[in-house]
């Protein structure tokens, strides 16, 4: 897709039904349960998501989640590594 069919394909207004919409609440609830659910932030991340109109704020929306995401999942993985006793290596 060149740069300027992604331009016009972001432009797009978001469908009223489509899956698109039902990836958006669960990107939504995602980014909820990784905040720190303090009611600022609960309402910053409410506030953003109501206004995404278009496919490509839907899809910054996306990445930027998609980001968290990642950064959570890695630092889970840290977490457990500390977690984890080292194997006793002397006999």
């Amino acid at each position: 897709m060149t740069v300027e069919e992604q331009a016009l394909k972001d432009a797009e207004p978001l469908p009223d039904r489509h899956n698109l919409i039902g990836s958006l609440g669960a990107l939504l609830k995602a980014e909820l349960e990784l905040s720190g659910g303090t009611p600022p932030e609960v309402a910053a991340i409410r506030a953003r998501f109501a206004t995404i109109r278009t496919r490509g704020q839907a899809r910054a929306y996306i990445a930027e989640v998609m980001a968290k995401v990642g950064i959570a999942k890695e630092q889970r993985k840290l977490a457990a590594k500390r977690a984890t006793p080292s194997p006793n290596t002397s006999a």
